[in-house]
């Protein structure tokens, strides 16, 4: 089953059907199990799994990149709002 994230919007996790604490190993799992299922080698001329096969390889693509990763979780409210102060502590400006 497919859900929403915090702000309503679908997150590279829901996509994936994983926490936003799963490892690296747990979503590459899951991406290659659906990816298994939805390729549209098998699904030939079904335009609706072949968007959703994008969906997901967009999402995994997403999440293993650890630079994009914390993007995402950024834009989607994912990480708390203490660990978004950037910088170093002490410094004026």
């Amino acid at each position: 089953m497919r859900r929403m994230g915090d702000k309503g919007v679908e997150t590279a996790y829901d996509v994936l059907g994983v926490e936003p604490d799963a490892s690296l190993d747990r979503i590459r799992y899951e991406y290659l199990r659906l990816a298994k299922d939805l390729h549209p080698d098998r699904h030939p001329g079904d335009a609706t799994q072949a968007e959703r096969f994008k969906e997901i390889t967009s999402a995994f693509q997403t999440l293993r990149d650890p630079k994009q990763r914390r993007l995402h979780d950024q834009l989607h409210g994912l990480i708390p709002p203490d660990e978004l102060q950037g910088g170093r502590k002490g410094v004026r400006f």
